[in-house]
């Protein structure tokens, strides 16, 4: 008889296997440190109480990054890191039945440079991209949608308890105000699952219903591709109804733009030519910074020295629902004006012209 999915999951040796998974880049932590003082006695006892239906997630602890952007980390105790790795080793292969070939977040020789790579595909086809994401992705997921969700993969009521228990363990502190359940912490590993599960049906209703000429996601990043740049506007004008009435979330402006162009997609400027840094923030701020000095040095105040240091290269963003393109550069008389301690006007300064993407 084939062992039950929760069996598996609950098995000593699934167990120990998870363990040894949780324990990478963890082996300075006090939470591991702790548990490996009587790891195979701990493994036992959270066996009993996986095999008893008596486990429960511990308490999160929360912390901020800020590269690439602000965000808020919601970090599981080792012990509750180790069931995650138990559920995932287990049910992997049931979560990669319902993804489409082209989602490639948290994927198996999948990633960022695979997607990137497939959407360069499309700068030699000369058709039209619409780029999309979804606000607060995360911190807005719907418990009662994504359990609806992942009761297709399994009618297990065993398995569908334990994946309950990890939902209901967290609500997004905007949630928790408002009085409803919603959000999944970002550090879980069985969020980047849940996440990618939940918009699986919009990837089939893009392709499917919606007929786009390609499509591509990361997340909640994602590049929809038409040859028809009013099929794009529609296509944008559904599928912002299907996130907000099915999937309650809700998408950010869209980016449109020509493929030929140039893609701007997860931190990159994809190109027919060459795939380069779409944001240079960090390397740019640095090299203000010295700027600034060097002109304070020689006399400039810093409002002046904030004027000349305009950024000086080529630059994508949205604006107003559109995509355009264009550069401000200070002129070499205004450096040399500025270092002389004359003001800096906006008669000083080159602008290029820019071009819509549409």
């Amino acid at each position: 008889m084939k062992p039950t999915f929760f069996s598996q999951i609950s098995s000593i040796q699934n167990l120990k296997e998870a363990y040894y998974k949780a324990s990478r880049r963890k082996r300075s932590a006090n939470s591991y440190l702790y548990f490996r003082k009587n790891a195979e006695v701990n493994v036992l006892k959270l066996q009993e109480r996986l095999a008893g239906g008596t486990w429960e997630c511990g308490r999160y602890k929360q912390f901020k990054i800020f590269e690439p952007k602000e965000r808020l980390i919601t970090a599981a105790p080792f012990e509750d890191r180790i069931v995650h790795h138990a559920i995932v080793n287990v049910l992997e292969p049931l979560f990669e039945r319902q993804f489409i070939f082209h989602t490639y977040a948290c994927r198996k020789q999948k990633g960022t440079h695979a997607a990137i790579r497939y959407a360069q595909t499309f700068c030699k086809k000369g058709i039209y991209f619409l780029k999309l994401d979804v606000r607060k992705y995360f911190d807005t997921i719907d418990h009662k949608i994504l359990k609806e969700r992942l009761r297709r993969l399994t009618n297990e009521s065993r398995v569908n308890d334990l994946l309950n228990k990890i939902i209901d363990s967290y609500t997004s502190a905007r949630a928790d105000e408002l009085g409803v359940k919603k959000g999944i912490p970002i550090g879980n590993l069985t969020s980047q699952f849940f996440a990618n599960l939940y918009l699986s049906d919009a990837d089939h209703y893009v392709l499917e219903v919606l007929k786009a000429d390609g499509y591509t996601r990361y997340m909640d990043d994602m590049l929809v591709f038409n040859k028809d740049y009013k099929h794009l506007k529609n296509v944008h004008k559904k599928l912002a109804a299907y996130f907000g009435e099915r999937l309650e979330l809700e998408l950010k402006p869209p980016v449109f733009g020509r493929c030929e162009d140039g893609i701007p997609f997860l931190g990159k400027l994809i190109t027919k030519a060459e795939i380069k840094a779409l944001s240079e923030k960090r390397r740019l701020k640095a090299k203000k910074i010295k700027r600034i000095d060097r002109l304070a040095q020689s006399g400039a105040n810093h409002a002046e020295a904030k004027v000349v240091v305009a950024v000086v290269r080529r630059v994508v963003v949205p604006v107003s629902n559109r995509t355009v393109v264009g550069v401000i550069v200070p002129t070499a008389a205004t450096v040399d004006a500025v270092r002389a301690g004359r003001s800096a006007g906006s008669s000083d300064f080159l602008e290029f012209p820019i071009r819509k993407l549409y």
